[in-house]
């Protein structure tokens, strides 16, 4: 059954239909991660961020993957829930030590939410990892 599913949905992907409405009924369906992934991987090819979160964060919530907590955490930004976006990243330091983009969108939601101390706490921390034009035209404006 789940592969006449899959081919029913590569089949009306071809013939135009919304990829991402195709893959959240083939994880309904089905309730396996690997559909999951694969419609989380679909709504951020689309930008559609409001589902995005929705489903980012229930990916994440199954995974603990840093790969998913990046992603769920893009749609927080995007979608301006930085209180989410936060308490995320308070919970999970670990990701934004790994990740350059978590703790970029770290230090511009506290930045958006004028938390600027933390905004040029999480940017230092960023700044000692790399060397980006962004980071250092985001201090100055700070």
């Amino acid at each position: 059954e789940d592969s006449a599913l899959s081919l029913r949905r590569i089949i009306e992907e071809a013939t135009g239909s919304d990829p991402a409405e195709l893959r959240e009924k083939q994880y309904v369906a089905s309730g396996e991660v690997v559909d999951l992934v694969n419609l989380v991987n679909s709504l951020k090819e689309q930008k559609a961020w409001p589902r995005l979160a929705s489903f980012g964060k229930l990916l994440f919530e199954k995974t603990r993957d840093l790969q998913h907590a990046v992603t769920y955490g893009q749609a927080l930004y995007e979608t301006g829930d930085y209180a989410s976006l936060v308490d995320l990243l308070k919970r999970y330091p670990e990701f934004v030590k790994q990740s350059d983009f978590l703790a970029m969108w770290l230090s511009w939601t506290h930045y958006q939410t004028g938390n600027i101390a933390d905004a040029i706490s999480v940017l230092d921390g960023l700044s000692a990892r790399r060397d980006h034009a962004n980071d250092r035209d985001r201090k100055s404006g700070v």
